[in-house]
């Protein structure tokens, strides 16, 4: 709970496992905002809340521009934070308080991430710098910036002003990062008060053969066909595949045990393959390389999406009900089958279609529906 004067934010921060075979980090960042924080009823007949306001999603966006870049770029674990105004000051906006907020609960529930984060608004008066300056002062005032930060620097800075000098806009940054530090000593005070030690992100090993091996052979090539600017898009695509095909070229030339190789192998897999490919993922996987045997698994799924969903569908269908011989527990059935609907869900037949229906004898469900 974030408070300043009457106004009061409630921030949480949730984290559940990652989800396979994606490439971003689904986050979401949400603010809620309610009458009764301002002591109102709604006035429609059912005096129900209506849609959220555009104030709102802005505020959502506000919050998930400084927060997103923070997080490790290998999470891919479902993140929510939710900012709820449970009461509000109108002297006291409620946005910045939320942003800060979101990153004092993200470190609470040791979340992996770069912090902590704060963040202020400026406002300009006269020749005066003002601090979260109220609804009012907003209004007179020929500058509004909202200045993110941490103990790195700035990392975001939204404004809109009154054809100010930049000289001015420069020294109110500096002003609203001065009080973006003294909320990050707060938050990490708090920190060492509770006991709780900050979760930092560690880099992952990342298997660079190939990515080096790309850049040495293609990247001088790719760069001067991209500076000759009279081509046509035919014309630099037809040269951009004879570079494609030269380095095809220099890899099959490559010895079978070497690493680039046998990359280059598992993207030309054939089907019957698959379950060689996924052995030789199982075995990259025991070895540490985690990346490669990702690839490897995500290319034997590929496989079968493409030649044959169904029995796709079949095979992923089996591999979420075999448990079902040694689980009694109707939640870890339940989670199964949801993990085994969002693993096909993503199939484009699938969205045009919303229901699959499954001919392998072996599954013994009929239907799989999607809500």
């Amino acid at each position: 709970m974030v408070e300043c004067g009457d106004t009061s934010v409630l921030v949480t921060a949730t984290r559940s496992g990652g989800r396979e075979g994606i490439d971003f980090l689904p986050l979401i960042c949400d603010y809620e905002e309610r009458l009764y924080a301002a002591g109102r009823i709604p006035g429609s007949f059912m005096r129900r809340e209506s849609r959220p306001p555009e104030r709102a999603t802005l505020i959502a966006r506000l919050i998930d521009r400084p927060m997103r870049p923070l997080f490790p770029s290998w999470l891919r674990d479902d993140l929510q934070v939710v900012a709820t105004c449970m009461s509000l000051d109108e002297r006291v906006p409620p946005d910045v308080l939320a942003v800060t907020g979101a990153s004092l609960a993200t470190l609470l529930a040791k979340i992996p991430f770069n912090g902590p984060m704060a963040a202020v608004r400026v406002g300009l008066l006269g020749d005066d710098f003002i601090l979260n300056p109220s609804y009012r002062e907003i209004d007179r005032s020929e500058l509004d910036l909202v200045v993110a930060g941490t103990p790195q620097g700035v990392i975001m800075v939204e404004a809109g002003a009154n054809q100010l000098p930049e000289q001015d806009v420069i020294e109110a940054i500096d002003f609203g990062y001065e009080a973006v530090c003294e909320l990050i000593k707060v938050q990490q005070n708090l920190l060492k008060e509770l006991g709780i030690e900050q979760v930092i992100p560690e880099a992952q090993t990342v298997d660079a053969t190939l990515p080096s091996f790309l850049e040495k052979e293609c990247s001088k090539g790719i760069g001067d066909v991209l500076k000759q600017f009279s081509l046509t898009k035919a014309e630099r695509d037809e040269q951009l595949d004879a570079i494609k095909a030269q380095a095809a070229e220099k890899i099959s030339g490559l010895k079978d045990d070497d690493a680039v190789k046998v990359l280059e192998k598992c993207l030309e897999v054939e089907p019957g393959q698959v379950q060689a490919l996924t052995n030789l993922a199982a075995h990259w996987a025991n070895e540490g390389y985690l990346e490669r045997a990702s690839l490897l698994n995500n290319r034997a799924i590929r496989l079968y999406l493409q030649r044959d969903p169904r029995r796709a569908a079949g095979l992923f269908a089996r591999e979420a009900f075999a448990i079902r011989p040694i689980v009694e527990d109707a939640a870890a059935m339940y989670a199964a089958r949801l993990d085994f609907a969002r693993r096909v869900a993503s199939l484009e037949w699938l969205l045009q279609r919303r229901s699959l229906i499954i001919d392998d004898p072996v599954v013994e469900v009929e239907h799989v529906h999607f809500y």
